[in-house]
């Protein structure tokens, strides 16, 4: 099935020195879509850290509450008891303290949507323009390409 597809698939040699030609984005709009992303990314960051601060005083009275409770199982229950009991409150000590969360998938994609939506019609004109394409009169050789049909390309790709 992949041979059938790989059949279809039409390569062309790109002449020395010509690849900036395919990458416009390289060009004019890389830099200031990737800047917003870290933008929102810094933000993100920025707002789990005042997040963290106004929950410090929270998180330090559960931490003392749990601090008691191991106090207070030392002095209760036999040795092996107390162990028990007390490595549970301190895994549930760990679990206490914040941790930084990655952005989730839909959190991305809204990222990006505002991000591309901020590049203006000039600015990705400008990298296909700086690029040379549309304007561009030069020609290349076509030797060695080789022409295949595609007609019956969906059928095959179906069986």
């Amino acid at each position: 099935m992949l041979a059938v597809f790989f059949e279809y698939i039409i390569l062309h040699k790109v002449p020395p020195k010509y690849t900036y030609v395919c990458q416009p984005a390289d060009i004019s709009w890389n830099k200031p879509f990737k800047g917003e992303l870290r933008n929102e990314w810094i933000l993100s960051l920025k707002n789990q850290l005042v997040a963290h601060r106004v929950g410090e005083s929270e998180r330090q009275r559960k931490k003392d509450k749990l601090n008691a409770k191991i106090l207070l199982i030392h002095k209760s229950d036999d040795r092996e008891q107390a162990f028990r009991k007390v490595v549970c409150l301190r895994k549930k000590l760990d679990n206490i303290r914040s941790h930084l969360a990655a952005p989730s998938r839909p959190q991305m994609t809204d990222w990006i949507t505002s991000s591309w939506a901020q590049l203006t019609k000039n600015t990705i004109i400008s990298g296909f323009t700086k690029a040379g394409i549309g304007t561009d009169t030069r020609e290349t050789s076509d030797d060695n390409v080789r022409i295949i049909e595609v007609d019956g390309l969906i059928e095959d790709l179906a069986r």
